[in-house]
């Protein structure tokens, strides 16, 4: 072990064997495959080093190599699952455009032409007023399936869920005109694919809330990682709020505000959500989950 101090004095206090700098050198040996860096290791060795030891120099060269081919390996695997995952989500989004999304346009369409009979007839109040009802309960089913579709193509990227989160709040910044932040305190995130997707649906719930209710101006998406393997989101905006306890106490709790389902998958995730709002005082949404491959 390297002491800053007297090695002696380290020695005496810790009772192990420790060298001072001038004992010892660094040895840098890259990870790198196909000629891209890929990280590398430092190895400290006695003076007077080993810089005249090319064989020892070539051992060190070949495990770099291979590290960085593992390493390489690992990435891909990751890329190639994620990529699987959008394969299928994109599936499922055509399938629903085809089928479900034509039968409510459909249905629109006929409850329209219904709307212009019942006027043009002069039928009862009560009849126009059920029609318009039923009108709208269809433009909200349609509002909610395009949403829907708009999440199945999530900007998934194969570089993992922080570059996926920096293309979402970019989008939802460009589409809605808000102020938009992202803060990324995490170096890089080890999660499954499933584990992205999850957290990933859970931000994108969070600003279609935002969209549909906060009224807000700015918005800042944190990712962070906690000690002990603790990952939480933040999502915070400075919209018009709202009361959590009367939210809480709506049906299915939280469900009026959108977050039934951010909690549900929280859940899944063995996480929690944390609410903090009020009225005119904006809202702060904290997601943690604790995840122990987190870094």
């Amino acid at each position: 072990m390297l002491c800053d101090n007297p090695a002696r004095h380290c020695v005496k206090q810790l009772k192990r064997v420790m060298y001072g700098h001038d004992d010892v050198e660094m040895v840098t040996v890259p990870l790198d495959y196909h000629g891209e860096l890929l990280g590398m290791y430092h190895i400290y060795v006695r003076r007077p080093g080993i810089s005249g030891r090319e064989d020892i120099l070539d051992l060190l060269q070949t495990i770099g190599s291979h590290l960085g081919m593992a390493v390489a390996k690992q990435r891909s695997d990751g890329e190639a699952r994620r990529l699987s995952i959008m394969e299928e989500r994109t599936t499922l989004a055509h399938e629903l455009h085809d089928s479900l999304a034509q039968t409510l346009a459909s249905l629109r369409f006929q409850v329209h032409l219904l709307e212009d009979l019942l006027k043009q007839t002069g039928e009862n109040a009560a009849a126009c007023r059920d029609a318009k009802r039923i009108r709208g309960g269809l433009d909200e089913a349609h509002t909610e399936l395009r949403e829907l579709l708009n999440s199945f193509r999530a900007p998934v990227d194969e570089r993992g869920l922080v570059s996926a989160l920096e293309k979402l709040v970019d989008r939802f910044g460009r589409e809605t005109g808000m102020h938009v932040l992202f803060q990324n305190e995490c170096r890089e995130p080890h999660l499954s694919s499933a584990e992205e997707m999850q957290i990933l649906r859970v931000a994108q719930e969070c600003l279609a809330n935002i969209r549909k209710h906060a009224k807000a101006h700015t918005v800042r998406v944190m990712l962070s990682c906690r000690a002990g393997g603790v990952y939480s989101l933040l999502v915070e905006d400075d919209g018009i709020g709202f009361d959590p306890r009367e939210a809480a106490n709506g049906p299915r709790g939280l469900g009026a505000f959108g977050l039934f389902s951010i909690r549900e998958r929280m859940a899944d995730l063995g996480g929690s959500l944390e609410i903090v709002s009020g009225p005119g005082a904006g809202t702060e949404a904290t997601l943690i989950a604790p995840l122990d491959r987190l870094t």
